[in-house]
């Protein structure tokens, strides 16, 4: 007999909308000429923050009648739409080109395949559009396929067990090769954000003082050995790049420590004053529309090149740099508002108690709707 208990939902952390948007800000800027490349690791954050919030959803929910049907929706209905509209976008621009470029693996990116061929040393066939940075959208739409099933069949330690091996299966497999813009090679950062939501799930008596020190201090360590680590390899090899150290086994695992310390620390300090500015309603707009954000920006910036610097025969100008952002962030506005918002409405019919969602707002939050870790 079907469970009817009722359906439960985590507190709205807006904290965690203002971590998403610096996450996104932080891309956008590490893939500017001029950008660092440390931004790159807010992938890692979007990662650590994804299997947070959906591990979340799940556990409160897992007993409910048909949950994997409202969860299936829900996630389609956020992550598929703004998805195949930029995929498409991109794909009709290069249609109108003087001299259109090869696309015969495009087929490969429309069903969230694009990564495939890296698990055996290959390449995708060919897509020379600015989609490349769309393998984390599909390492997450592989890992929200099955998770949700894991989770339905294992209970109690079983499901610790497996999220153990996801953080140590691919630190193992990246030690062998494996590229981490593949599922496997880079589970252990949203395994780490399950674990930090089974444990504030079972801690939630607990006094969020006592856990804020313990996570602050787990933060700490890692990024000071995170650090370190770079700090050495540039010891040891001068032209050492930052590029070649985000590619190495451990940094992956250690930043993503890290942001399991972050963002456990914000969730016990919700609210309090020293988080007040990540309550700022400018950063957390940020983290609102910070899914287009991530995904339109490539498009933007290859076709603002043409324009620009290829067309005018210009090198890399300061303020083609600064119009990129400012332009990204109007378009991800834009496409929030009349795009993304109504067909979020629709999410109000699948609700994890087979009842219709009576939401609060028009649209539900996309912290508290448990969103990808790109939005």
């Amino acid at each position: 007999m079907e469970s009817t208990k009722p359906t439960q939902s985590a507190p709205h952390i807006v904290e965690l909308d203002a971590l998403r948007g610096i996450a996104a800000m932080a891309v956008l800027c590490c893939h500017l000429p001029r950008g660092f490349w440390f931004g790159a690791t807010g992938v890692d954050l979007f990662f650590v923050l994804s299997g947070f919030l959906i591990t979340g959803i799940i556990q409160r929910n897992l007993d409910q009648p048909r949950f994997l049907r409202a969860f299936y929706w829900r996630r389609s209905l956020r992550i598929l739409p703004l998805y195949y509209l930029v995929i498409l976008m991109a794909y009709a621009v290069n249609l109108l080109r003087a001299t259109p470029a090869d696309t015969s693996g495009f087929g490969y990116y429309l069903v969230y395949l694009q990564n495939i061929h890296q698990y055996w040393g290959g390449e995708t066939p060919p897509v020379d559009l600015a989609l490349g940075h769309t393998w984390t959208l599909a390492i997450e739409e592989q890992f929200y396929l099955f998770w949700p099933v894991a989770l339905l069949l294992l209970r109690g330690r079983a499901k610790w067990w497996l999220a153990g091996l996801f953080v140590v299966l691919p630190i193992l497999l990246r030690g062998q090769g494996l590229p981490k813009t593949v599922l496997l090679g880079h589970t252990d950062s949203l395994a780490m954000g399950a674990f930090l939501a089974w444990i504030m799930i079972r801690t939630e008596s607990v006094k969020r003082e006592r856990q804020a020190v313990c996570y602050a201090s787990i933060a700490l360590a890692s990024f000071l050995a995170y650090g370190a680590m770079y700090w050495q390899m540039c010891r040891q090899n001068p032209a050492f790049t930052g590029g070649e150290y985000l590619q190495l086994t451990l940094p992956v695992a250690v930043i993503s420590l890290a942001y399991f310390g972050v963002i456990g620390l914000f969730v016990c300090m919700t609210g309090s004053r020293p988080l007040a500015l990540f309550r700022n309603r400018y950063l957390v707009s940020l983290g609102t529309i910070s899914y287009g954000l991530y995904l339109y920006h490539l498009v933007l910036y290859e076709n603002l090149d043409t324009l620009v610097k290829f067309r005018w025969q210009m090198g890399d100008p300061w303020w083609l740099d600064v119009t990129k952002v400012i332009v990204s962030l109007a378009v991800a506005a834009l496409s929030w508002r009349f795009f993304e918002q109504p067909i979020l409405r629709f999410k109000d019919r699948f609700g994890y108690n087979d009842e219709p969602v009576v939401a609060s707002q028009p649209v539900p939050s996309l912290a508290t709707a448990g969103a990808p870790a790109h939005e």
